[in-house]
Parts: structure tokens; sequence; C-alpha cells
């Protein structure tokens, strides 16, 4: 018996991210970009979407093994503002100017694999969003086409793209892709509590109508949203372990005991990836309470 390990890690666990967007109605992953215009595959011919298509990231079951690092990276969101008659200085804070501008980005990507049909999301998002001090990220993306990257060739790339509103407060990420899946970067770590606070916000919203929905029932906790254990190898580990993760009447997971057996190194990744688990809250006679949910562990 492992034992109860809950605390040993509250970083967030790893997030792999795709990118989709919809069309006529269906939804559709994004496999490619063209110049600044995002490219699906509709029954086997890809289309290139032109115009201010909106676009959607997601939490992806994995990492598609692909690497890469990123250096000397910078993000500038530069600004225009265009008023009437107003000083530069006055109008810098006027809330009625017009923004214009772009976002230049430079940065060293150096991959571990050939890198082809490559392309980067610039997301950037309210800078209180993370630190709780708003629930609204207020979140927008641009897409860059960028060329075919080498294996241990270190290659610089700098453009410039269209520009995020309220640069003064928003804060700018950036993800590699290569043929629409994820390519990991070294910096990717400092992107993962943006993902998860979102989530937990989706989350409690889920859980509020889940209690409005059942004011005088009984509901056993449900699981919604199950992030899969990301190991670099599953060799030697239990292959009969389980869970039981303790369950708060917000649908958080408080407590986790691990039984089987297993090594530090894959102890760490099952506390941290099974501690972001999210449910909907076990319900007796209209009110939510602590629960245990049983989870098998088979690798």
């Amino acid at each position: 018996i492992v034992g109860r390990v809950w605390g040993a890690d509250l970083s967030p666990p790893p997030h792999p991210t795709g990118l989709f967007t919809e069309y006529r109605g269906k939804r559709f992953p994004v496999v490619a970009v063209e110049k600044e215009d995002p490219v699906i595959n509709v029954d086997g011919k890809m289309k290139r979407l032109r115009g201010n298509v909106p676009l959607m990231s997601e939490r992806m079951p994995h990492y598609s093994g692909m690497k890469a690092m990123l250096t000397d990276d910078r993000i500038q969101v530069l600004q225009v503002m265009i008023g009437s008659e107003m000083d530069a200085e006055k109008l810098k804070d006027s809330k009625g100017a017009t923004v214009g501008g772009y976002v230049e980005f430079s940065g060293t990507i150096t991959p571990e694999q050939d890198l082809t049909n490559c392309f980067v999301a610039l997301i950037a998002f309210d800078s209180g969003f993370e630190q709780g001090a708003s629930d609204k990220p207020n979140a927008q993306m641009r897409v860059r086409q960028i060329q075919d990257l080498r294996a241990g060739q270190p290659t610089r790339i700098k453009f410039s793209s269209t520009p995020f509103l309220s640069g003064k407060t928003m804060q700018p990420f950036l993800l590699l892709f290569s043929n629409g899946d994820e390519v990991a970067l070294n910096t990717a770590s400092l992107i993962w509590p943006y993902f998860q606070r979102r989530e937990r916000i989706v989350h409690a919203a889920t859980v509020r109508q889940w209690l409005l929905e059942n004011a005088t029932g009984n509901r056993p906790a449900q699981a919604l949203l199950q992030i899969p254990p990301l190991f670099e190898t599953t060799d030697g580990l239990a292959s009969n372990g389980s869970a039981v993760l303790v369950v708060g009447p917000d649908g958080t997971v408080v407590d986790i005991s691990l039984t089987g057996g297993f090594p530090p190194a894959a102890e760490s990744i099952l506390t941290k990836t099974l501690g972001s688990w999210l449910f909907l809250p076990r319900i007796k006679e209209g009110r939510a309470e602590t629960s245990r949910v049983t989870v098998p562990l088979k690798f």
C-alpha cells in the first residue's frame, strides 16, 4: 500500500492541446495553417478557411511524442492608438481611442525530430485570470504558418500578426504544431496553469447547474474530466493497482490513496494527474457531500 499521497505535487498535469474550428455546422481539427488562415480536412480535401475564423483550444489525451526547445523567445503586443486632435500621452489612456497595430514574435526553435507542415498559435488572455482576479480569460488566438524545421537545427523564427485588443492587460504564450499535432516545448509547463484554471471555471458552473437540477434528489458522484497520466514508459508499473479519490462537495479531488506499489516517479505523476480530475459531486437529499471513488489503474 502506498497510502495517502495527496499534496505530494500540486502543479498542473501536462496539458496537450488541439486546435479546432467549425465549418458548415461541423467541428473540425485544424491540421495546417496557410499564412494566417486555418486549414481543415473535409472529406479528404484540404480546405483553407479565410477571414475571421473562430478557433478553439481543447485538451487532448496525449502529446504526439514530438519535442522542441524554444529559446530567446519574445512576444510583443504593439499597439497604435488613433484619435482626433489628442496628443499621444492623453490618447494612450483614452477608452474611446481606436486600437490598431500588430503582434511581433521572435524566437529560436530547435526540434528533436524533423517537423513538417509547421504552424504556431499565439494565445493571449487577461493576466488577472490565472491569478483568480477574474473568471473570464478574454482569450484571443492567432495562428501563423512557419517553415519546416530540421532535427537538431536551431531555426530563428520572426513574424508579425494582427493585434490582440487590450494589450496592456494581455498575457501571451506560444504553442507549436506539426501536421496538426502539438509539439511539446520546454516552456509548456508555464502554460498548463492557464488551461487548468479554465477547466475549473467551466467545472464550477457545471456543478452549480448539477445542484439546481437535483435540489431534492440523490445522485452518485460522476466523473466530468478524467485526465490520462502521461508516462515516459509504463514498464515496471503495477498491472493491478488502484486509487481511491476523495471527492469534495465542490467536485474536486481533496485526497488520494494509491495501492499497488508504484515507484516514486510514477506515484508523483499519478498524484498530479488524478488530483486534477473533476467530478459532479455526490448528492444526498439535495445536498452535495464528500464521497470516495475507486479508480482501477491498469497499464
